[in-house]
């Protein structure tokens, strides 16, 4: 994300105003993608505990995608916990499709606007098997933690606690194929010091006619690529 836009997305931002400041701050994944001028995606979000958020879990199944021959404009199906009012620091922790031939988890933090990627283990992937993606701030201030399912993937340095929690899919794939199918949403607050579901559809945006996406409950939500949500 080379830009920054200064805005705060609530229950009162109009749709104008709220996309314009998506379409800058939800470049979130990492700066190695490539995109041709293509670059789209699908977001939801909670922001009803601002200030209060230490962590996102997101339960959901391995994507089936098609990466029609692309190996150098990945698809990411992601999640954010956003500790800035203008999005410019970040902890993020997701997979990636269509990046150099095999499917990775990453995980890792934005800082003024710029991604590092703090690490990525190659897997494989297999559209219907579920898995588990945590990403938390423990108690010492600093460090965060990225879990998928009950394996510790690495830590990083990230002080704060987040504005806002976000869960999404990101695309660098024009005609790519994809459905992020039934995520089951939780957070976790400093607040309370442990996980519930998310309770608020704060926000949800679609950026382009092939990218779909659709709450299916409170705490349930689906989204894809040139197929129906």
């Amino acid at each position: 994300m080379a830009a920054q836009v200064v805005c705060q997305m609530g229950y009162q931002t109009t749709l104008s105003v709220a996309i314009a400041c998506l379409i800058v701050v939800a470049s979130l994944s990492p700066a190695t993608a490539e995109h041709d001028g293509f670059h789209s995606y699908s977001t939801a979000e909670e922001n009803h505990h601002d200030g209060n958020y230490r962590g996102v879990r997101a339960t959901r199944y391995d994507p089936s995608v098609a990466c029609n021959g692309g190996t150098t404009h990945p698809i990411y199906t992601t999640q954010w916990v956003i500790l800035t009012d203008n999005a410019s620091d970040w902890a993020e922790l997701g997979s990636r499709r269509c990046w150099m031939g095999t499917p990775q988890w990453f995980w890792g933090h934005g800082n003024d606007g710029m991604f590092h990627e703090d690490a990525a283990s190659p897997v494989t992937m297999s559209p219907g098997f579920l898995h588990q993606f945590t990403l938390q701030r423990i108690s010492t201030p600093c460090v965060w933690q990225a879990y998928v399912d009950i394996t510790l993937m690495g830590t990083f340095d990230m002080c704060g606690t987040g504005d806002e929690v976000r869960v999404g899919l990101e695309t660098y794939l024009s005609g790519g194929g994809i459905i992020f199918d039934n995520v089951i949403l939780r957070r976790q607050l400093a607040i309370a010091g442990s996980w519930g579901a998310w309770h608020q559809r704060d926000y949800e945006a679609n950026t382009d006619p092939q990218i779909c996406g659709r709450w299916l409950a409170d705490d349930e939500w689906r989204a894809g690529q040139n197929t129906t949500c």
